[in-house]
């Protein structure tokens, strides 16, 4: 994958004619994983409009904006924005263990961190942001048991093994636990891959004669899982869920997909809302619950405009 690496530095000019440019007032440093699937697609996109905005906004700020395709990478990428004097971090993990060094630094130094979805245990933080991954599964479990009305049998496609995977299959597990009409015919890791999706569609379909609904993990699997689906010619499935509110995704809700009718929110704009924080907390001293969580909501053709962003990548 080609890796796009952007550094934007926006330099505070004063206004004396005649003088050398000052150092900036603030340096922020935002590190996130590249695009290697559309929810991280849009976190890059989201990252990339919070940079450019709050950096016309503010000129007296410089960031730092990195992309990495690996956890060494991240590492190394904070590891030399340390000795710039970075006044604030905004990190996207890509894995929690290989950070802990380099972020206790951070944080011993001064450096104001915000931890965006992914949480690092071991390493003190001044602002943890993320989504409701039990909420984000839980309100996919109440809409399938109600749009199927309270009885069908159903398939799962989890994410990556993981606790935020855990949390989600947990809370739709409870969401449907009151129907117990609602039977999970069997529930397999997709891996949040469209993919993987693709074949493991096509493992259920020779499985399963009769399929009501399928459940993914989120709307990347759905779009793999749904490709699979057409090219079989089977009619039997009502509808697929899957989560995460993709652009893709919300115009099939807008247009009346017969088969896409509701997706659930996981906002790639938390990263666009944890940069935003760190520029209020150095402007304005603003400061912040240790734990912020974004609740996931529902999306249907009532809402669905409310959701889409055409111009955003994922």
């Amino acid at each position: 994958m080609k890796k796009l690496l952007l550094c934007l530095f926006l330099m505070f000019l004063p206004g004396m004619i005649g003088t050398a440019s000052a150092a900036p007032a603030f340096r922020i440093g935002v590190a996130i994983p590249s695009a290697d699937h559309g929810w991280t697609g849009g976190i890059v996109w989201w990252a990339q409009q919070a940079v450019k905005e709050f950096g016309m906004a503010h000129p007296d700020i410089e960031f730092i904006l990195h992309e990495s395709d690996s956890d060494k990478e991240q590492a190394a990428q904070v590891s030399a924005m340390l000795p710039r004097k970075l006044h604030a971090l905004v990190i996207l993990p890509h894995r929690p263990a290989p950070l802990t060094t380099v972020l206790n630094k951070a944080y011993q130094s001064g450096t104001f961190i915000v931890v965006v979805d992914r949480s690092i245990p071991k390493v003190p933080k001044h602002v943890y942001i993320a989504g409701n991954n039990y909420g984000f599964g839980f309100e996919c479990g109440v809409h399938m048991a109600d749009a199927l009305g309270g009885k069908g049998n159903i398939l799962v496609m989890e994410g990556i093994p993981c606790e935020g995977n855990s949390l989600r299959v947990n809370g739709f597990k409870d969401a449907i636990k009151p129907h117990p009409d609602v039977v999970v015919m069997d529930s397999q890791p997709a891996f949040w891959n469209p993919e993987k999706a693709y074949e493991l569609m096509h493992q259920y379909l020779q499985h399963f004669p009769a399929i009501d609904a399928v459940w993914c993990g989120d709307d990347d699997v759905l779009e793999g899982a749904l490709k699979q689906y057409k090219e079989s010619g089977r009619k039997d499935v009502k509808f697929f869920l899957g989560g995460g509110g993709s652009k893709k995704i919300i115009k099939m809700i807008l247009d009346d997909d017969p088969l896409v009718k509701a997706t659930v929110t996981y906002p790639p704009k938390m990263i666009y809302e944890s940069i935003q924080l760190a520029v209020d907390h150095l402007l304005k001293g603003k400061t912040f619950e240790k734990e912020i969580t974004i609740p996931s909501r529902l999306v249907t053709k009532v809402n669905a405009a409310e959701y889409y962003y055409p111009d955003s990548i994922y």
